[in-house]
């Protein structure tokens, strides 16, 4: 496909990661039917109003009001109108259509930072891999410590296990001890802070040198890997705004859009395109949009973490990879048989 070639809404299932994030934060939203209390760094200020909002794709109507949502911890803050979230989790589309707000470009990598969406998509990584350590990648090891004992969490009083476990990357040699306690409140609350509800398990919380987990640390423990390295080198021959000139595998559709100007990798200091591609798997519909730096962070430091100076996130390699490989879908055949 082209450069620049626009998207055709409605012809595909979307953004796998833009649903994600936009039902992550319908759950906070009362008037859109959401019934999870927001986690104590969320302000959610919605401003509802009398009437209702159809989107122009698929004539659905939403209230024609909007949300504030504020990160009190990072003194952040993102507005957006019910009709973007309705795009977000209907549509998998950062462009959202509305009667009354027309077209509209939702700002996704500050919604990320507010909701600290990141941070919980990690923890549930992890969780994955506690659960089945049979599918580890080949350069992390886990090994649990549970203890006797549990100790109440203080957002919810939840009771967890007052051990820890202890994850490495045999590629880079870091590792890294984490409380249960930590890996609930990630999972459950989306937050990077954690402490007991009171003192009487002091142990448990001082299995970690503070009460904030490094992310930093945990970000290359899990994402820098070799193999990261070969893939996304892989993926850079098929951009021609990263130098690349392989064809993609026939059910893979590329779009680039690159824009004019560079923004620097933040690990090495090398100037990226500051633009943006799409990936599409014809046979699933499926697709992904990334900027160039998170292949080029791929590609030239084996991480799935990108830190450039505009854009900065996490890459879903297994997605990615499953997006690129997978061809048609498994569809069992029955066989009719005369009588």
């Amino acid at each position: 496909m082209k450069e620049g070639e626009g998207q055709q809404h409605g012809r595909h299932a979307g953004e796998i990661e833009l649903k994600k994030l936009g039902h992550l934060l319908l759950g906070y939203l009362p008037v859109m039917g959401g019934r999870i209390r927001a986690p104590r760094y969320l302000d959610v200020e919605e401003r509802p109003m009398r009437g209702v909002e159809t989107c122009t794709l698929c004539g659905v109507t939403v209230n024609m009001g909007e949300v504030c949502v504020r990160n009190l911890d990072r003194e952040l803050a993102t507005e957006l109108p019910f009709i973007a979230v309705h795009a977000l989790v209907t549509h998998g589309d950062r462009v959202f259509h509305g009667a009354l707000h027309g077209e509209g470009q939702i700002d996704v990598d500050r919604l990320k930072d507010v909701l600290n969406y990141e941070e919980y998509r990690i923890g549930r990584l992890i969780t994955a891999l506690l659960a089945h350590t049979s599918l580890l990648p080949e350069h992390l090891t886990i090994k649990e410590e549970m203890m006797r004992g549990v100790v109440p969490c203080a957002e919810c009083g939840d009771q967890v296990n007052m051990g820890f476990f202890e994850i490495a990357n045999t590629h880079n040699g870091e590792s890294m001890r984490i409380p249960y306690l930590a890996l609930h409140a990630l999972v459950e609350h989306k937050d990077t802070g954690y402490a007991a509800q009171s003192d009487e398990h002091p142990d448990a919380v001082d299995l970690a040198d503070e009460e904030h987990l490094d992310m930093e640390r945990l970000r290359r423990i899990l994402g820098q890997s070799r193999a990261h390295a070969e893939f996304g080198k892989r993926i850079a021959g098929y951009l021609a705004g990263l130098g690349g000139e392989e064809e993609p595998p026939r059910h893979v559709d590329v779009v680039e859009h690159p824009q004019r100007g560079l923004e620097q990798c933040a690990t090495c200091g090398e100037g990226v395109n500051m633009g943006y591609f799409e990936l599409r798997n014809k046979h699933t519909g499926h697709e992904m949009q990334l900027p160039f730096i998170s292949i080029h962070s791929l590609a030239a430091h084996g991480d799935a973490y990108y830190r450039g100076s505009l854009h900065h996130g996490w890459v879903d390699v297994p997605l990615l990879n499953r997006l690129v490989k997978r061809t048609w879908p498994i569809v069992q055949r029955v066989r009719r048989t005369r009588r």
